[in-house]
């Protein structure tokens, strides 16, 4: 187990002996059920990292899935995935996060969880596909690569025959990477940004549940002897938010799985209140309670319902963090949190970064009282956290990038400042929000620069609730769409990374 992580390896035992079983040609389906807090997705990521450890000889997956004390990231972050180019990828993993659907105003299918497998299954194209077109059977991966391309990067309309362009440029050695970019760029050239952005929006009005059942059909259809079918690992993280398009797809998929047997493994987190909320009520075919009663009975799936940790694990957490503030002080923060891993991390970040409370020496310089005064309200002790970083500062960056969604750009932000009088704050700050903040985690881009991610809904939600207060809220409307049209009237977009292509276009057509 990874460091900073206790009292969940039965849990996880379980999860591999799930994982041995899809190997060998079974679906299965996991629901992680418990109270906000306790730790379901960081089990998801200790599930992942287990795998790494023991399932992935030539070390395709980065050992790392952002920071797993301060993040609920579950999709791993590559540094370079092209330096994986030529490993053989032995499971994919694809990390999808349900939004409360207040975050977005928007019903279209750009919306729900299943369409963010575009940007995942586009990373991992190499890994699907490389070795098998370097055996040069082209025969029997066009046609999957035909429709796992027009999946990935909608509006690019990959013909027959420039698969077998592309087909011919591995089989001379040419990376698959770089024959798809180059033909790609290629092709960008000849229709135009404009042009694309037609071509999205009619394969947007095709069901998005069709699509993303022809590309998971696709890649299990890869099966010969020397190269086996991959295993797929499907995580649904906040599934009490379950939109309608991802449950149509779940269900469909898990059916499908079983039929054709499908070395397919869903593993689904949600709220315990919700699930039983949801179960109480005379819900629809496609709830998670639904889903779950209707696949259990079929012995495909379980729930597995986490209880709280013991005090002696959090007690470990705690000394592991703060080893000196003394046993009295940790067993406060024992007693505070209650078993909730999201607000012991609120505290042990309060105690950490506030002024004068923890000494060079790492010993607590303020009183026990002080401790025990702390909020009980994760929210509570998030918000005054974020108002009072940098005079403001971070928070006022954090409340216009909430307004581009959970992941937002610097560049946005520098327009913000550019073009609205009344903020105050300097772009430069976005960087503490990372560090030494733990508020977002920012990564840098060629071309675009610098984009966060909060790594918590709780702060994401948080500063959307500023951003709705704003007495500047149509300003920083305004400032974004624009932002969004000179990506692509200049032409910038064609230049970025796929990835952040597709992200700019979704947002765009949200817009």
């Amino acid at each position: 187990m990874a460091d900073g992580f206790w009292g969940r390896e039965k849990e996880i035992n379980d999860l591999v002996v799930d994982f041995q079983s899809v190997k060998n040609g079974q679906t299965r389906f996991v629901t992680i059920i418990g109270d906000t807090g306790i730790g379901k997705t960081r089990m998801v990521q200790e599930f992942y990292l287990s795998l790494c450890m023991k399932h992935d000889p030539s070390e395709y997956w980065p050992k790392n899935i952002g920071d797993t004390r301060h993040t609920m990231s579950i999709v791993p972050s590559f540094s370079n995935l092209d330096e994986n180019r030529v490993h053989q990828m032995p499971w994919m993993w694809i990390g999808l996060r349900c939004q409360n659907s207040n975050e977005r105003n928007s019903s279209t299918q750009l919306d729900s969880a299943l369409n963010r497998s575009r940007q995942q299954i586009a990373m991992h194209l190499s890994g699907i596909f490389e070795s098998r077109a370097r055996k040069k059977q082209n025969a029997k991966i066009g046609k999957a690569l035909i429709t796992v391309l027009d999946f990935a990067f909608p509006g690019i309309n990959f013909t027959t025959e420039v698969i077998k362009t592309i087909l011919d440029f591995v089989s001379n050695g040419i990376s698959l990477i770089d024959s798809v970019n180059d033909i790609k760029n290629t092709l960008l050239k000849k229709k135009g940004s404009n042009d694309r952005c037609e071509r999205v929006l009619v394969q947007e009005k095709r069901s998005l549940v069709n699509q993303t059942m022809d590309v998971f059909a696709a890649l299990f259809s890869l099966k010969e002897k020397s190269l086996p079918t991959i295993p797929l690992i499907l995580v649904l993280d906040d599934a009490q938010w379950l939109d309608p398009i991802t449950a149509e797809f779940l269900n469909r998929v898990l059916e499908r799985g079983i039929k054709e047997r499908w070395p397919l493994m869903v593993i689904a987190t949600c709220w315990e209140n919700s699930y039983k909320e949801q179960a109480a009520k005379e819900f629809s075919e496609l709830s998670l309670p639904h889903i779950c009663s209707g696949f259990e009975s079929r012995g495909i799936c379980r729930c597995v319902y986490l209880s709280k940790l013991l005090d002696k694990d959090v007690l470990a957490i705690i000394q592991n963090e703060l080893p000196h503030i003394g046993v009295e002080a940790h067993n406060v923060l024992v007693e505070k949190c209650s078993g909730d891993l999201e607000l012991l991390w609120e505290y042990i970040a309060k105690l950490k970064l506030t002024p004068g409370w923890i000494s060079s020496d790492g010993t607590l310089r303020v009183s026990l009282y002080k401790v025990r005064g702390l909020s009980s309200k994760k929210k509570e002790l998030a918000v005054e956290r974020i108002l009072n970083l940098d005079n403001g500062s971070v928070g006022q960056i954090l409340t216009c990038g909430s307004a581009q969604g959970t992941q937002f750009d610097k560049l946005f932000i520098e327009r913000c400042k550019q073009n609205i009088p009344s903020v105050e704050f300097n772009p430069e700050d976005l960087s503490l929000a990372d560090n030494p903040y733990n508020l977002t985690r920012n990564v840098d881009r060629p071309i675009i620069g610098e984009i966060a991610e909060f790594r918590r809904f709780l702060y994401y939600e948080i500063a959307r609730e500023f951003f709705e207060e704003s007495p500047e809220k149509d300003q920083i409307q305004e400032v974004l769409m624009d932002f969004y049209q000179e990506m692509i009237e200049t032409h910038i977009i064609d230049k970025i990374e796929r990835n952040e292509q597709i992200r700019l276009y979704e947002e765009y057509l949200f817009w």
